[in-house]
């Protein structure tokens, strides 16, 4: 099994034009590489599971968004399933490299390293945000100068709110979304942020359905339950 340190062994590329992409597949077989790096931090193959699930997922919700754009004869610009897919599975790459609450950093900080494109780099970072916004990580903790500048003047590729939308919506399994956003609060608390969280997030989702015309439960063949709000498309008015 290769280690973290002989994987993709190469210099730094720094002319953006000749930075290096994946393909699903390369993303998949990156994974796979890390099963035996992880295993000593304690991530078993449940990130991986977990990281599978949310790029097929992206890979789905990218298909009805271009289903949608050809329906209105948008022919081009057109959305890559494959490259969406590819996003979701390495989202969590740094949980291959190192201790859970750095995964984030550490998966940039590697990728970076190794030349490839910015959007693989910084969807390390960008999925544990909602809407560009520090304090929306998971388990509340507080990001250092680097992620906090990182995060506030980084614009979101459409790809990266896949992967970010696509990492709500799965644990080890794809979950209808209250489901995994109860799960999530369980495991890591709540604050005085958290009411603020969950309309960023569905203000996100209604983000997603809107280009796809359709709602994500339908896409994802999952049920739909949402006591915030009458309909998909609508954004949710929290109360204080």
């Amino acid at each position: 099994m290769k280690s973290a340190e002989n994987v993709h062994k190469t210099p730094r590329i720094a002319s953006r034009a000749n930075q290096k992409s994946f393909t699903s597949q390369e993303a998949l077989a990156l994974l796979e590489s890390l099963r035996g790096e992880a295993a000593k931090y304690g991530h078993h193959d449940t990130w991986i599971h977990h990281s599978v699930l949310v790029g097929d997922c992206a890979g789905k919700l990218a298909a009805a968004i271009r289903e949608n754009q050809i329906a209105n004869h948008q022919s081009s610009n057109l959305i890559d399933p494959d490259h969406a897919r590819a996003l979701g599975y390495l989202h969590d790459i740094g949980k291959g490299l190192g201790p859970f609450l750095d995964h984030p950093i550490t998966g940039y900080r590697y990728l970076k390293d190794h030349g490839y494109a910015d959007e693989f780099c910084s969807v390390c970072l960008t999925h544990s945000f909602t809407n560009r916004e520090c304090e929306m990580i998971s388990g509340f903790r507080p990001a250092d100068e680097f992620l906090q500048d990182y995060i506030k003047n980084h614009e979101n590729t459409l790809y990266e709110d896949l992967a970010a939308l696509c990492d709500l919506y799965c644990n080890d399994k794809v979950l209808p979304l209250e489901g995994r956003l109860i799960d999530v609060i369980i495991r890591y608390g709540s604050s005085e942020h958290t009411a603020h969280r969950l309309e960023e997030i569905y203000k996100l989702k209604a983000k997603i359905e809107q280009k796809m015309g359709k709602s994500v439960e339908e896409v994802l063949d999952l049920p739909y339950f949402n006591p915030l709000i009458a309909s998909p498309f609508q954004t949710p008015a929290l109360k204080p």
